[in-house]
């Protein structure tokens, strides 16, 4: 399903110009840190929690970017 959730976004961006590019340029910006400070997370042991409040913050904090930013 995760798969599928990234292909249509893919598809989506690439269909959008103007602002709404710029706005999944900053989901999928966010998802990726997300992404990969949750892998960093898991495959270190140390200080585990500080690195997966950074990742799962980055997704809402590049969202709501998104949003004011270009006015959704």
């Amino acid at each position: 399903m995760a798969l599928a959730a990234v292909i249509r976004q893919a598809l989506s961006w690439r269909r959008s110009d103007g602002e709404r590019r710029q706005q999944l340029k900053w989901l999928a910006s966010g998802a990726a840190v997300c992404g990969v400070l949750g892998i960093s997370a898991v495959s270190t042991n140390s200080s585990i929690w500080e690195v997966l409040i950074l990742g799962f913050a980055a997704l809402p904090l590049s969202i709501g970017i998104g949003i004011l930013k270009y006015r959704l």
